[in-house]
């Protein structure tokens, strides 16, 4: 698995209450990160043990990791984005960017998509020390599931292209 791939999805189990992960590594032991008493670690200490070994220059956990299965209220809807259970008249969705949060909201703002009609609101978490921010999507609760999904895929894929052009500034400064 890639850290920038673990990154994002450590931030968004550390971030959502009720979520967990479960790695199966390359040598078959399965490691469950959950907030329960069945859990090898939970997400906050999972969490400080990925930095502490990227700080550190340490190999990370990443290179072991052979497959997730994404649990507990976490829902993978595909390409990055997750689903809680609604509550009420409200749909949630989350997603993962390595972006600061500023540069999240310039990015939806630049897009205009979180000015869609179905979003109530967007609120972004930043984590400075993985070096993400954790976006936390309200829809309107009747909105169709697949619309919410890509609702959220869309704002996810503004943030990747604006990755990629800070990416890409990078490589023809130095």
């Amino acid at each position: 698995m890639e850290l920038d791939a673990l990154r994002l999805l450590v931030g968004v189990v550390h971030a959502v209450p009720g979520a967990s992960a479960s790695f199966t590594r390359h040598d078959g032991e399965l490691l469950v990160v959950d907030r329960t008493r069945n859990a090898d670690v939970d997400p906050c200490t999972f969490r400080t043990v990925l930095v502490q070994s990227v700080r550190c220059g340490r190999p990370t956990f990443a290179d072991t990791v052979a497959t997730v299965e994404i649990g507990g209220t976490l829902e993978d809807r595909g390409g990055g984005v997750f689903a809680t259970p609604s509550t009420g008249e409200v749909a949630l969705r989350w997603f993962g960017s390595l972006l600061s949060p500023p540069a999240v909201r310039g990015a939806l703002i630049e897009s205009g998509i979180a000015a869609d009609d179905d979003i109530v609101a967007v609120s972004l978490c930043g984590d400075t020390e993985l070096g993400m921010t954790v976006g936390r999507v309200e829809l309107i609760g009747s909105v169709d599931p697949v619309r919410a999904d890509e609702l959220c895929l869309s704002m996810l894929a503004s943030c990747l292209v604006a990755e990629l052009e800070i990416d890409a500034q990078g490589a023809t400064a130095g």
